[in-house]
């Protein structure tokens, strides 16, 4: 930790009085903190993070159980006492302040409080390597123009002690702090990305060969990583790192967990602090740390750490392929956390202390096993203004200079078009009629409706009506293969649906749906020409309990769910719902158009 000021420490950083440590971080040597952050009471760090000596804690906080100072810091042992810290920053740096001890395992930390405000003065003991402190002094040298980063006062040798006086950030750690909102999410990310953009270009002799937490060298924990840490890792080394290492390399933070970002009153980013785990890898892999940490203490962390990502990427923007690898390079911290775990509790095996918060890094890493992988690319790339479907413009360009076929035998140019917007909208007085694409639409009542973020609902309907009486045949657009068929018997499903496989000139696949249909369906496979007859319209006894129409939806990817891919998408994400089901009037070809246009707000 950097001269910042936070009263909860990891593992082997000396820790805050009366505040556990997580077990099992460790970092260079000199890791600084500033006294004065509270940390949440009873909440530990995150496990896995093991920290070289010389992490500080807060002043006043009793150290954490098992962990106390390294005994004999007093003059009798021949160690500067307060009234030592005192006299050595009033003779060295000019800072006329009362001293208090913080608590540390092997280095010797004071707190100062005078009246040229506060600083963290740090004692390293003889023989601590300097390569590190000189990097990390060289970094805050660096850094010294941003002011959400410890500044570096100075730096001097008494007797044979190693001194650093730090400037105090205020702020309470991120970890502190219960809900985090959108906004402060994207503070979080901006304020790692301005970092990494200063410290682009910045060299050191001591980073050469930095493995430890450094993503390049992720696999030096395999051997202790297992079940899905070990996937992971797996995962990690035969389709992610060749990809990674032909990503441009820097310096960056690397370790912008929860109890190393401070924030303000209002919830925003105001400090980052820690600067022992620096090295020399691509900026994606510092993002990576970021989400992952402040992943696990969201609710649907999936969803909610893309803020994050939009503030990175709006101070520093990120490429597609940073964008791509950066799912698994958030899984591989987590892993590498896991093992790290492991591998401390191997080596203090009667230490049940590196028991304590052994569960959100766990847990976090099963739920994202869940998540559909293709939609997390997408969702990542529109959060950063991209367009969600990388070759859905192509997809769109074919069918606006493609002559498709009708889709049912009566013309559709002159049908009206109905609004479905209302709780219970009326069946069509006569057929054909139209229902809107993009029309937002309450009676999507049910739950299979909801989505993972509490209170959100997908009512925007992404395809096209086209109401016809029961047992009107639907007719293939554009030549295609059956990619899937199916019945989907629940109420306000789709009964039977066909997809449809296309492709474009140049050999891009995409995708046509047909809903709500009557049962007897073409298999998987079956060649399907265009005009060539796909189904029947079903009755309401057959197709979900709908009035008989068409559900036509084009799709630039069906996400890897066949039939079961959603018919319909949030307001939130409407850009994302735009680009993977585009407008199905490039198939119909109607001079209007059949488009609701709702507000993203509304």
């Amino acid at each position: 930790m950097s001269a910042s000021g936070r009263g909860d420490a990891v593992r082997g950083r000396d820790a805050a009085p009366g505040h556990d440590a997580a077990p099992g971080h460790d970092a260079a040597p000199g890791h600084d903190a500033t006294p004065g952050h509270d940390a949440t009471p009873g909440h530990d760090a995150t496990p896995g993070h093991d920290a070289t000596p010389g992490h500080d804690a807060t002043p006043g906080h009793d150290a954490a159980p098992g962990h106390d100072a390294a005994p004999g810091h007093d003059a009798a042992a021949g160690r500067p006492t307060a009234a030592d810290a005192e006299r050595i920053a009033r003779e060295l740096f000019g800072i006329d302040a009362r001293a208090t001890p913080l608590a540390g395992e092997i280095d010797l930390n004071f707190a100062l409080e005078g009246a040229a405000g506060r600083h963290v003065l740090k004692l390293y003991a003889p023989g601590t390597e300097r390569g590190p402190l000189d990097l990390q002094d060289a970094a805050l040298d660096r850094l010294a123009g941003l002011g959400c980063v410890p500044r570096l006062v100075g730096g001097a040798e008494h007797e044979a002690w190693r001194v650093r006086v730090l400037s105090w950030l205020p702020g309470t750690p991120w970890a502190a702090r219960v809900d985090h909102t959108p906004a402060a999410l994207a503070s979080l990310g901006r304020t790692v990305a301005r970092v990494d953009r200063e410290l682009a270009g910045f060299d050191h002799p001591a980073l050469a060969g930095r493995r430890r937490w450094n993503m390049l060298a992720a696999l030096d924990l395999a051997a202790d990583a297992s079940g899905e840490a070990a996937a992971v890792l797996e995962r990690f080394s035969d389709r992610v790192l060749g990809r990674l290492r032909a990503l441009p390399a820097q310096a960056i933070h690397n370790d912008a967990n929860e109890h190393n970002v401070l924030v303000g009153e209002d919830g925003a980013v105001c400090g980052l602090i820690d600067f022992g785990d620096l090295c020399v890898a691509p900026r994606a892999c510092g993002l990576a740390v970021a989400c992952a940490y402040a992943m696990t203490l969201l609710p649907v962390p999936e969803r909610q750490v893309l803020p994050l990502v939009a503030g990175y990427h709006e101070v520093a923007p990120l490429e597609p392929e940073e964008l791509a690898l950066l799912p698994d390079l958030i899984r591989t911290r987590l892993a590498m956390s896991m093992a790290m775990a492991v591998r401390q509790r191997r080596d203090q095996p009667d230490n049940d202390y590196l028991l304590i918060s052994q569960d959100a890094v766990p847990a976090l890493l099963r739920r994202l096993g869940t998540v559909p992988p293709e939609l997390e690319q997408l969702r990542l790339r529109a959060a950063c203004g991209y367009e969600a479907v990388p070759h859905a413009r192509a997809v769109r360009a074919h069918l606006a200079a493609t002559d498709a076929g009708p889709v049912c035998r009566p013309p559709l140019a002159e049908a009206p078009v109905l609004d479905w917007s209302g709780e219970d909208p009326d069946a069509p007085a006569a057929t054909p009629a139209l229902g809107r694409y993009l029309e937002p639409r309450r009676v999507y009542d049910t739950e299979v409706y909801a989505t993972e973020l509490p209170r959100e609902r997908r009512t925007v309907h992404l395809g096209v009506d086209v109401f016809l009486d029961a047992g009107e045949p639907v007719l293939a657009p554009l030549d295609g293969v059956v990619r899937d068929s199916a019945v989907r018997p629940a109420p306000r499903d789709y009964g039977g649906v066909v997809l449809l496989d296309h492709e474009t000139a140049d050999g891009v696949r995409f995708h046509t749906l047909y809903g709500h249909l009557a049962h007897d369906l073409p298999r998987p496979g079956t060649r399907i020409r265009r005009g060539d007859p796909i189904g029947r319209i079903g009755a309401a006894n057959e197709n979900g309990g709908w009035a008989p129409h068409l559900h036509l939806q084009l799709l630039t990817t069906d996400l890897g769910a066949g039939c079961a891919v959603h018919g319909v998408g949030t307001l939130a994400e409407r850009d994302l719902w735009e680009s993977v089901s585009p407008d199905p009037n490039l198939l119909l070809g109607l001079p209007g158009g059949v488009r609701a246009d709702p507000s993203r707000d509304s």
